[in-house]
């Protein structure tokens, strides 16, 4: 006899006996157990059956009932994220809290105690094998923090750079590079920031959109990947929102040379190439030597 899914199953009398007759008439008939629970897994129970007649003469007949759990259909999904981890079980032998039957997506979850980590789950760079492919931080974008200085708005005696542009409202909400001739995006355009990034005074104000491109290490006059960032009034570039290093879309653990562009200043190029590993942000300072200066009117 199989369990149930909820571990449980019966018995009728006519699963012992398909009837019984008297012919003096039959009083009663009497079955010593009909119900079974996980506890009777294994052991085989004797079940009787015994019928009286109405003179009180007796008569038994006796089965031998082996219960086995149910199909395995029970998993353990501790952290409730609809993975599993482990192998299926019967009813029987779940533990209770953690297993589960219905709304699963599948298994191979390598930590179920982190709801954040399951097969599928978006690779992040925290050190943390995420998505349970026996990686960590695959597929993190190229990392980098690069300052540096624009002529134009710059105020040596400050050693900053003014903001006016932002003062007069006139940096646009999105990047202005796209649609420029000699500006081509790979990988990125379109970026965008928030007034409340522009709102922001200090040395940390945006002082403009600028134009950054990772170049093939073997060829620099080959761009591989390009992000439109910002840049703040001590020189620090940001990304859109304002705080964070910039992120390239493109493999790290390689080499690059790195290219800052202004649509009204010159471009400067790294000058040598960076490696890149994964989820470190890259410090690329243009303010010193020594960097390649390049017009934009002509790469």
């Amino acid at each position: 006899m199989t369990l149930n899914a909820s571990g449980a199953a019966s018995i009728t009398m006519t699963t012992i006996s398909s009837g019984a007759f008297d012919n003096c008439g039959l009083g009663s008939i009497i079955m010593t157990q009909s119900n079974f629970t996980c506890i009777h897994i294994g052991t085989p129970t004797v079940v009787l059956l015994i019928a009286t007649d109405q003179n009180g003469n007796t008569a038994t007949c006796s089965a031998m009932v082996t219960v086995v759990d149910h199909d395995p259909m029970w998993y353990l999904d501790a952290d409730n994220d609809n993975y599993y981890t482990g192998s299926a079980v019967g009813p029987c032998s779940s533990s209770g809290p953690g297993y589960r039957n219905t709304g699963l997506v599948g298994g191979g979850d390598c930590d179920d105690d982190d709801p954040a980590v399951h097969p599928g789950a978006t690779e992040i760079c925290n050190g943390i094998d995420d998505d349970c492919n026996n990686q960590v931080d695959e597929n993190s974008p190229v990392m980098m923090h690069a300052k540096v200085l624009l002529q134009g708005p710059y105020i040596s005696a400050q050693q900053l750079m003014h903001d006016s542009l932002r003062v007069k409202n006139l940096i646009p909400l999105t990047e202005p590079y796209t649609g420029l001739t000699n500006f081509t995006h790979i990988g990125g355009g379109g970026e965008t920031t928030t007034t409340g990034v522009l709102a922001v005074t200090g040395v940390n104000a945006i002082v403009d959109w600028i134009f950054l491109e990772l170049r093939n290490s073997a060829n620099p006059t080959q761009v591989l990947a390009t992000r439109s960032a910002l840049v703040q009034r001590d020189g620090d570039v940001v990304e859109v929102d304002g705080v964070s290093s910039v992120s390239f879309p493109i493999a790290t653990g390689q080499d690059y040379f790195l290219a800052v562009r202004h649509r009204n200043h010159f471009g400067v190029q790294s000058g040598g190439t960076d490696t890149y590993p994964p989820c470190i942000a890259v410090e690329s300072d243009f303010r010193s030597l020594p960097v390649d200066g390049f017009s934009s009117s002509t790469v």
